[in-house]
């Protein structure tokens, strides 16, 4: 160890590689078994109280006594005997049937624990049988090239080598892409619940349409991509752009959603130990969305609910008052008519009755 880290642990290096330090434990008996080109299996034996013992298995595979100084005061005497063995024999994966009783709820109906068979065959000549074919068990990969120790990869006859994943589909961003850059995850305190974490991310075009920049994206703080508000452009663009923006369907939103828990307590305990400098995540989770013409459809809502209350308080109360308006409209023409009917009849009972002229 020499000098020591930022947090005052002592900072390690690598170990002298000449020096192999293994953990021997001496409480259980230990059978190693090594068969070499020829087919002579060995065993070498490690018996409890530190004592190795090497025999060669015979003919018969039968390895007697492993245990003869333990007698019968602590059990019988142990003998090992090989069963059927296989030339060229390899280990294989496959999927189990789990029984409908241990069956884990949360994982029925999904691809979590799912594995897919995919044959691989090669050809000496078109049109005849394969020379050669194998099948691979393939889990269900949840990310893709994070490290996940489900990615299998195949050694070809011819010498190339072929990597096999099984996950979901990949739809690829229209016109760039994202990296993350730095993850960082903010606790309460120096070890409590995460209070926040959040991911630096760059966005980079891929047919150089804009300017790569980089983007913290938080828990409320998300990404607007690939259009983004920048102090160093101008207002009216940036005004402009975001009224576009606004109505692209290629315009989208990345929200933190998750982030690799397990890689970070892994290195936060390396950290601990001052083999790292400080914790990393080896991914990080941001939820997708995009909402063109979301300004559209407010102003929907907005008209609704201005239209709402108009339609049914404030037309009908126009209705009534129209409506009380016409009535003494008519009223009062009626009682005009009536009056002028009234004074016409007077006029006419007043009036003197003509006298004819006389002969």
């Amino acid at each position: 160890m020499e000098g020591s880290a930022h947090e005052g642990m002592p900072s390690r290096r690598a170990a002298d590689p000449a020096i192999q330090i293994t953990f021997l434990d001496l409480d259980r008996l230990q059978v190693y078994l090594n068969e070499d080109e020829g087919g002579t299996v060995r065993a070498i034996v490690r018996l409890p109280n530190g004592e190795v013992r090497e025999q060669t298995i015979g003919p018969d595979g039968l390895l007697e006594d492993l245990v003869p100084q333990m007698g019968e005061a602590r059990g019988p005497k142990l003998d090992l005997e090989l069963g059927r063995r296989w030339a060229n024999a390899e280990q294989v994966e496959r999927p189990v049937v789990v029984p409908a009783d241990q069956r884990q709820s949360d994982l029925v109906g999904t691809h979590s624990t799912s594995m897919l068979a995919v044959e691989i065959a090669s050809w000496a000549n078109r049109g005849s049988k394969p020379t050669w074919t194998k099948t691979v068990w393939l889990p269900f990969t949840r990310y893709l090239g994070v490290g996940m120790g489900t990615e299998r990869t195949v050694s070809l006859p011819d010498g190339r080598r072929i990597g096999l994943a099984f996950g979901r589909r990949r739809h690829p961003l229209p016109g760039f892409a994202i990296r993350l850059v730095d993850f960082q995850m903010l606790s309460y305190d120096h070890r409590g619940s995460p209070r926040d974490y959040q991911s630096v991310v760059e966005v980079r075009p891929s047919r150089g349409q804009f300017e790569p920049f980089v983007h913290v994206t938080r828990l409320n703080y998300p990404l607007q991509a690939p259009f983004s508000w920048r102090a160093d452009r101008p207002w009216l663009s940036n005004v402009a752009g975001r009224i576009a923006s606004r109505l692209n369907p290629n315009q989208f939103k990345f929200s933190q959603n998750g982030w690799d828990q397990e890689g970070w307590a892994r290195t936060r305990a390396l950290a601990d130990q001052g083999r790292l400098p400080r914790p990393f995540a080896r991914f990080t989770i941001l939820g997708v969305g995009n909402n063109p013409g979301i300004h559209v459809i407010a102003l929907g809502g907005i008209l609704m609910a201005l239209g709402t209350p108009w339609a049914f308080y404030v037309k009908p109360w126009l209705v009534r008052r129209r409506k009380r308006k016409i009535v003494e409209e008519l009223a009062a023409t009626r009682e005009a008519e009536t009056d002028a009917d009234s004074r016409g009849t007077t006029d006419r009972a007043q009036a003197p009755t003509p006298v004819g002229a006389q002969a």
